[in-house]
């Protein structure tokens, strides 16, 4: 595959009509999806196929900053001037897409794979593996843009078609695309005829294979690969773009998973030798003291039986004007909403074994009481996340805010009560 762009470098240019114009026109349409769901303002995005820089070039010149690598040396050097002829500041390096993790890094908030470049890998397995490269690289809340062929609905012949016809520097290039299909596979060749105007001519014959894979499976396999929610765009961009979101999470999750008895019981003995430490000391020692054992009091909130983060009821709060812990009658563990401010509820067998201390709530959330005055909670029936995609899986502990930000609606993932982040959230 490596071979194949370093030698369709020098003429990918010529797969376009208007390869200039074809550079603003995508770049317009990539930064309307992005602006969609991200907001206004530059981002950080990461093109993981960028060739000779397409999109990459585009991108940057609307003020995103960009950073792109590509498999093949060739396209990448092209790239590299390209960018230098406009006078864009774009990094670009040698990389594989599926070890995109490993020499890019995190926090990125746009992933970017366009022109079929995903198909190129040949099996589930593979795919998956880049898919799972993409979404560690993405941040809290970013999103993975990827554009393919529509294999569903394109004939599967075997016949060779005209490509495009272009003249530059006085030379003559013709192209014409075969596609020789084996099952779901299929070599893919260009032939481009370079006629100077003497009795014989230049062709160059470039290969490469591909996977047929349908945007449906792609679909499902971004979500075996993490992605929370995927879904395919039609109209927007030249080829099918399909969207993968990775969920907004104000911290760092862990599964609740059946506590045993035996953890439990000691749970409760930490907490209570905790409690008789802090009970000794002024309030802002046993502020500093609720910091320190945080992750000690979501141990142990995460053993009371069918504690769930989300809770059930149909209760609600009146609004509150800073965060507190109360100890209230109900059937389990949950967060009730509030319009400002959020609480935790008791358990049924007795009060809660936590003293109403708004700073010990902010502890054990990892924020700032200022902070957690600034966001509410929703209430998602039975302590599961809502949404096809979440209906069976365990409901998850947050260390921030474990549910939908007030600021930006959940509903902008396609599913009511899904976790986001809001800039108070971080």
């Amino acid at each position: 595959m490596s071979d194949f762009y370093d030698r369709l470098a020098p003429f990918y240019h010529l797969l376009f009509p208007d390869w200039d114009a074809s550079i603003a026109r995508q770049a317009q349409a990539l930064d309307s999806v992005v602006r969609a769901r991200l907001g206004d303002g530059p981002k950080r995005v990461l093109d993981v196929t960028c060739g000779i820089a397409t999109q990459a070039l585009g991108l940057a010149a609307l003020g995103h900053r960009v950073t792109a690598s590509d498999l093949s040396p060739g396209a990448v050097a092209r790239a590299r001037e390209e960018a230098a002829r406009r006078g864009l500041d774009i990094p670009f390096s040698v990389a594989d897409m599926r070890a995109a993790h490993g020499h890019h890094g995190g926090g990125w908030e746009v992933v970017l794979s366009a022109d079929n470049a995903l198909p190129h890998l040949l099996t589930d397995d593979d795919i998956v593996t880049a898919l799972r490269q993409f979404h560690a690289c993405l941040r809290p809340g970013g999103v993975c843009l990827v554009s393919v062929r529509d294999y569903a609905a394109a004939p599967r012949t075997n016949d060779v078609q005209p490509y495009a016809i272009r003249e530059a520097d006085g030379v003559r290039f013709i192209v014409l695309q075969h596609r020789a299909w084996e099952g779901e596979r299929y070599e893919m060749t260009f032939y481009i005829v370079e006629d100077r105007g003497a009795d014989t001519a230049t062709t160059h014959a470039l290969r490469s294979r591909y996977y047929g894979v349908t945007t449906d499976r792609l679909l499902e396999l971004m979500r075996v690969a993490g992605f929370t929610h995927a879904e395919r765009l039609d109209g927007v961009f030249y080829q099918p773009l399909l969207v993968g979101y990775v969920r907004r999470d104000c911290g760092r999750r862990r599964r609740v998973t059946g506590p045993t008895t035996r953890r439990r019981s000691s749970s409760a003995a930490m907490l209570s030798r905790r409690s008789e430490q802090t009970n000794t000391t002024s309030n802002e020692s046993f502020t500093s003291n609720c910091r320190r054992i945080g992750g000690s009091l979501s141990r142990v909130l995460s053993g009371v039986p069918d504690f769930h983060p989300f809770g059930s009821g149909a209760d609600s709060d009146q609004g509150m004007g800073k965060p507190r812990l109360s100890s209230t009658t109900g059937s389990e563990y949950g967060w009730r909403r509030a319009p400002r401010g959020i609480r935790i509820r008791g358990s049924g067998s007795g009060s809660s074994p936590i003293s109403s201390i708004s700073s010990l709530y902010a502890a054990l959330i990892g924020f700032s009481p200022s902070a957690i005055a600034r966001c509410s909670v929703s209430a998602v029936p039975g302590g599961t996340a809502a949404g096809a995609d979440q209906a069976t899986e365990p409901v998850s502990v947050q260390r921030g805010s474990p549910a939908a930000c007030a600021v930006r609606p959940c509903d902008e993932w396609g599913a009511a009560s899904r976790v986001s982040m809001c800039s108070n959230c971080g």
